[in-house]
């Protein structure tokens, strides 16, 4: 049965990478803010910069685990993980300062990927609009092409730490979809350690390279700027 596991996880990158399932920023770009914001705390209120101080681990975990959920759309609406009903849930259900640090990652990441759908996709979907193979998926994926390279051993450390109370927490509120909470998270972890996401980032910059729509550091800038 050894076979099982890289079979399946085979059939979750498909579904990671589908259009149905298209995410907006990749855990790549999510970690990368997350990381920003944790370096400039100042920026923040008192409270909440006391407590992202104390939980920094918490709040990038917290940045990325709005995607550990597989087939979202096999959920109730009012249920779906991308929600903003959801994420203000999960903050209000939060008991512990570590979990509200998971909390508002989880909200900072539905921020994030509220740039990516109201403007950096569509922008770029009306400038290519004549193409057939340049859809959402192919440009969330061209801007993780651009993570600094020191954000993916950021990942697997992430992928190597216990987050037991915020699982729970998630797991509490979250809709099982096509898995239950506890696969996707094992599935979610594998992604996280493999070594193949620093590879996969390689094989988009030669696709980057190869390609007549740019994506200029001034452009990057812009985007993640919001």
């Amino acid at each position: 049965m050894k076979w099982l596991f890289p079979v399946t996880l085979t059939c979750v990158l498909a579904l990671l990478f589908s259009p149905a399932e298209a995410h907006a920023w990749g855990i790549g770009v999510h970690l990368q803010t997350g990381a920003w914001v944790l370096d400039n705390l100042g920026l923040l209120p008192e409270v909440l910069r006391s407590i992202l101080s104390r939980h920094p681990n918490d709040y990038l975990y917290g940045c990325i685990s709005a995607d550990i959920t597989l087939g979202k759309k096999y959920t109730h609406y009012l249920r779906h993980c991308h929600s903003w009903r959801m994420g203000c849930k999960i903050l209000d259900k939060a008991t512990s300062d570590s979990q509200k640090a998971c909390a508002y990652g989880y909200l900072s990441h539905l921020a994030a990927d509220t740039v990516a759908h109201s403007y950096y996709v569509p922008y770029k979907l009306i400038r290519t609009y004549n193409t057939v193979l340049l859809k959402h998926a192919y440009w969330e994926m061209r801007f993780e092409a651009h993570v600094a390279p020191e954000v993916w051993p950021l990942a697997r450390s992430i992928g190597r730490k216990d987050f037991t109370d915020n699982d729970k927490l998630m797991r509490s509120i979250l809709a099982d979809t096509i898995f239950s909470f506890g696969t996707n998270k094992k599935l979610f972890n594998s992604l996280l350690l493999l070594n193949r996401l620093q590879q996969y980032q390689k094989v988009l910059r030669s696709l980057a390279n190869t390609s007549k729509w740019a994506i200029t550091p001034e452009d990057q800038q812009d985007y993640l700027g919001l």
